[in-house]
């Protein structure tokens, strides 16, 4: 019987754990009516960063895990010039990120909503 060094059980690294939360009224609203100023799909081709978010900006910051938005639109709303894209799970975050965004008319975000491992390798360019 030859011997190996491979696992026998290989598993998937999960690097977050879904917290069951409900989605409020207003955050469903924001994500149905702000949407698609603010959301990218999770799969897709390779972006160009920090082009694909707006020709204006001059660099790009990727958060992963960013909560309730608090500092995500911070950042967005002291420094107009950086790219942001923001990574999370959580979609009441993710409505509520969205309805920052809108109230302080921030337009250097985008936000995807989905495992952050995921997208990186799938949508982010190595440089």
């Amino acid at each position: 019987m030859p011997v190996t060094n491979q696992p026998k059980h290989l598993r998937e690294v999960k690097t977050y754990k879904l917290r069951k939360s409900r989605v409020s009224t207003s955050q469903a609203a924001a994500i149905a009516e702000l949407g698609d100023d603010y959301l990218w799909a999770s799969e897709g081709g390779m972006l160009k960063l920090p082009q694909d978010i707006s020709e204006n900006c001059t660099d790009v910051v990727v958060e992963i895990g960013f909560g309730m938005g608090e500092a995500t639109a911070a950042l967005a709303l002291s420094q107009p010039e950086l790219a942001v894209l923001a990574l999370d799970l959580h979609t009441p975050g993710v409505g509520k990120l969205i309805t920052r965004l809108h109230e302080q008319g921030s337009s250097n975000v985008r936000i995807i909503e989905g495992d952050a491992l995921e997208v990186l390798a799938a949508r982010i360019p190595d440089n």
